[in-house]
């Protein structure tokens, strides 16, 4: 139930005056949503007041509900650097003889190193054709 602002009597939702007095209700309703635009307003600027000072991301977005962009760490570049690198061994070594030995000795690294599933599996692939190429210089 819904009061006017002018008299305080009682006015249904559906009435644009009050009863009692005349007075249009739709003012109230016009402040209802000033006031709605200004809680909005404090909360995105508390919200980048937390972030000034350096909440973590999940204290962000628990507080807030708005998620915050999460930089990538050094170690994602550290983690592929040694799978990369075991991939640069087994193309080497399909031209230079025993070159794989080490490719799958970096491919070991690199799967122990990395922590999301595309890194590991890259290095167990790795691993799988630096084996393949190396059999095949001891065989042949």
């Amino acid at each position: 139930m819904k009061f006017c602002t002018n008299c305080g009597g009682e006015v249904t939702s559906e009435l644009q005056f009050c009863p009692s007095c005349g007075e249009q209700i739709v003012t109230a309703v016009k402040s209802g949503v000033e006031h709605v635009k200004e809680e909005i307003h404090e909360a995105v600027s508390e919200h980048h007041e937390t972030m000034a000072v350096g909440a973590t991301t999940a204290e962000n977005f628990v507080s807030t509900g708005i998620p915050e962009e999460v930089e990538e760490d050094e170690s994602n570049d550290k983690q592929s650097m040694w799978v990369w690198i075991s991939w640069v061994c087994v193309l080497i070594g399909t031209f230079v003889p025993f070159f794989d030995f080490i490719g799958i000795v970096l491919a070991i690294i690199g799967y122990t190193k990395a922590e999301s599933k595309t890194g590991k599996n890259a290095a167990i692939i790795a691993a799988i054709f630096a084996a393949f190429w190396l059999i095949k210089d001891l065989l042949f």
